[in-house]
């Protein structure tokens, strides 16, 4: 099984439509003071999205920025990260401004983990009133396990396709977590939380 690893400050530029399809493993090794970077190679471009595929991978200390943009995205391309037959872990990291109509990440068969992290966009993104069609998870199938996971300026928060029986998990985040965002999670109760009052 090859390894890619993508060591502490590296910037990935990526072009238009660019995708990394991850076959083997990908460690990703940022730190808090030197964090990966995967943009666009355009400030005013986007690229493709990661897709994991029967991978074992860990992300740490990354900001992904500006993906899900291909040239005929299908449903199961839409995705600034694609998990498929795989286990990823994401910790404390930045998933933001993946380009709707569309997830940041999907997941399909798959084991995710998400520590510390936060994901969403810029701008709340506006179509035909004020609907934000963006969501941050989409899991189709598999595991999703969240501990102290923010989302930001989205439509949904997490979208659970019930119809496949997922399996859910959420430590450390309540109503606090979730910053403009219409529809923290559907199935609506799949997070038990109220909003945090002060001391």
């Amino acid at each position: 099984t090859s390894i890619f690893t993508i060591n502490a400050g590296a910037k990935i530029m990526m072009p238009l439509y660019a995708v990394m399809q991850i076959d083997g493993s990908l460690n990703v090794n940022g730190t808090p003071e030197k964090p990966v970077e995967i943009l666009a190679f355009s400030s005013s471009s986007r690229w493709g999205n990661l897709r994991f595929n029967n991978s074992t991978s860990t992300i740490n200390y990354a900001s992904i920025k500006d993906g899900n943009r291909l040239n005929g995205r299908t449903p199961s391309t839409n995705g600034m990260i694609i998990v498929n037959d795989s286990s990823l872990e994401i910790n404390n990291s930045m998933l933001w401004d993946s380009e709707p109509i569309g997830q940041t990440i999907q997941i399909n068969n798959s084991t995710v983990s998400i520590n510390n992290s936060s994901i969403g966009d810029t701008e709340k993104y506006i179509v035909n009133g004020p609907t934000n069609f963006t969501t941050g998870i989409k899991i189709n199938s598999g595991v999703l396990n969240l501990d102290n996971v923010s989302f930001e300026n989205l439509y949904e928060g997490v979208t659970a396709v019930t119809a496949n029986s997922p399996i859910f998990s959420a430590q450390n985040i309540t109503a606090d977590n979730f910053v403009n965002v219409d529809v923290p999670s559907e199935p609506a109760d799949l997070f038990n939380f109220s909003t945090s009052t002060p001391d």
